[in-house]
């Protein structure tokens, strides 16, 4: 995980949040968003569109998978 503070969560919940937090910063969606995961900068309309894309271009699975959990 590359967040200094992520959010509190359930033990159950942080493979959820490190898969998202990793292809946001380390994988998929790295070229477009990495200045967003090194700052607590709003992330530029080309990252989010890259987060929420759910095909293998994108991080929108593990996006989801975070965001649905009821953890």
């Amino acid at each position: 995980m590359l967040e200094d503070m992520p959010p509190e969560l359930c033990p159950a919940s942080v493979p959820l949040y490190e898969a998202f937090t990793d292809c946001k910063c380390l994988g998929t969606c790295t070229s477009v968003c990495g200045e967003a995961c090194m700052s607590s900068q709003v992330p530029a309309s080309a990252c989010e569109s890259c987060l929420l894309d759910t095909s293998s271009n994108g991080c929108g699975a593990q996006f989801f998978a975070c965001s649905n959990d009821g953890n």
